[in-house]
Formats: structure tokens, C-alpha cells, sequence
């Protein structure tokens, strides 16, 4: 799943830090109100994602990360869009990553 693709990310700007920080210290610098942004495949258009698994509460648009770069939990339809398009971008709306999301689990 996407955190899959950001946790490899953190990795390895980790290592360009040399390991300077511990793991935590390197993601809370990296993502402290980052923007994750998810697109419907080979689209602009937003996909919509869901606070639970019921699919009942949207998420906004961009989804932002907390003070120590923590997201909330994602949930998808995957009735409606069965592949994503993610977006990481730090607090400053600079790309950070983007991957596309074949495979979700479902729950």
C-alpha cells in the first residue's frame, strides 16, 4: 500500500542523511504537514478517499500530515477506481514522490 511507498521513500532520504537522525526524527523532519494527494489513474482528477472502512467520512483534499508526519488511515472504493495515482509533497506543496497504486489490499 501507499505507506509501503513512503516508508522506502523516508529510507532512503534517511540514508542521505547518513543516518543521522533515528528513523522517527528523519520522517518527522521530512513529513511534519506533508500533503498526501491520491488521483484517479492517469488523471488529475481527485480520487476519493474515505476515514473509515464503512467509506461513509471523506477525507479533504490533501490529506496532511500530523506534527510528527503521521496520516490518518486511508480507505478507498475500489468499486469505483480500482488504481491510484499517489502524490507525497512536504508541508511547502513540494513533490516529494509519486507512485501509482495497483494492488490495494482490500479489508
Amino acid at each position: 500500500m501507499f505507506k509501503d511507498f513512503v516508508n522506502q521513500w523516508i529510507v532512503n532520504q534517511w540514508d542521505n542523511y547518513h543516518r543521522k537522525y533515528t528513523f522517527a526524527e528523519a520522517k518527522e523532519k521530512l513529513l511534519t504537514g506533508a500533503h498526501l494527494y491520491f488521483f484517479e489513474k492517469d488523471s488529475t482528477r481527485p480520487a476519493c478517499t474515505y476515514m473509515d472502512s464503512e467509506l461513509t467520512t471523506i477525507h479533504c483534499h490533501p490529506i496532511i500530515a500530523d506534527s510528527r508526519g503521521h496520516f490518518l488511515s486511508v480507505y478507498f472504493n475500489l468499486n469505483n477506481i480500482p488504481e491510484y495515482t499517489c502524490r507525497l509533497a512536504n508541508r511547502n506543496d513540494e513533490i516529494l514522490l509519486i507512485t501509482d497504486i495497483l494492488e490495494i489490499e482490500k479489508i
